[in-house]
């Protein structure tokens, strides 16, 4: 309900504390409100106000209702950093898109050749010196050690890091392009799959890499999908 502050119905402080609970609402995604009821709820149970708190409850429920009726791409566009991954017209390869600072990257070719093929050589000599030699080093001779190659993750994180936004774009290139992810994210048949960065910024880079397989072998992500929650992010 409005708070009157026109008409002095509230005090400025109190008002400008409302001001911060609807910005942390909306920069939260409604996190910030869900976690003040259910504290609320939690404090009534444990005074055993049951009634009290079972009208708590339903307000929670109200609010996951309308929350989950939100598609992932709605939050501040400030902070919408969204990944695409779709497939690549050269072979043995996907294609991967990022929306970041208002501005569309790519599209950046990720191979997905084996690793042995993509990184040839892999073994490299150690050096030792004499005196670091004990006498069983040199029965053996020089030794190798395996150096790994990087890992899929790590070459995707390698790749969206290069798509950083430069930070001069103007307002129309920014709404264009903004308009493209928006476009593409509402078709009803839509070629490859996208992520979404948390509220806290980062992207969840698991189901980014299994997505990645997906797209490659032409998977579709409701047959592939994990039970699991990813809890991994940049």
């Amino acid at each position: 309900m409005c708070l009157a502050p026109c008409f002095k119905g509230c005090t400025d402080q109190a008002y400008r504390v409302e001001v911060a609970r609807v910005q942390d609402y909306f920069d939260s995604g409604g996190a910030s409100l869900l976690q003040e009821l259910e504290a609320e709820r939690e404090r009534l149970s444990a005074e055993l106000d049951f009634e009290a708190a079972a009208a708590q409850h339903t307000k929670i429920a109200k609010i996951k209702g309308i929350l989950s009726a939100c598609d992932d791409i709605c939050g501040r566009l400030d902070r919408l950093d969204a990944v695409m991954i779709q497939p690549s017209v050269e072979e043995k390869s996907v294609a991967l898109f990022r929306f970041y600072g208002g501005e569309l990257k790519g599209p950046a070719i990720l191979a997905m050749e084996a690793q042995e093929e993509k990184y040839p050589g892999l073994q490299e000599q150690t050096s030792q010196t004499p005196e670091d030699k004990t006498p069983a080093d040199q029965a053996q001779g020089p030794r190798t050690e395996t150096v790994a190659a990087p890992s899929m993750e790590s070459r995707i994180r390698t790749v969206l890091e290069s798509m950083d936004s430069s930070g001069s774009h103007s307002a129309q290139r920014f709404n264009e392009e903004l308009a493209i992810l928006k476009r593409w994210y509402y078709r009803s048949h839509k070629v490859g799959e996208v992520f979404f960065a948390s509220h806290e910024g980062g992207l969840p880079m698991r189901k980014i890499v299994r997505a990645t397989t997906r797209v490659y072998r032409g998977e579709k992500e409701s047959a592939a999908q994990q039970p699991t929650e990813d809890t991994q992010t940049t």
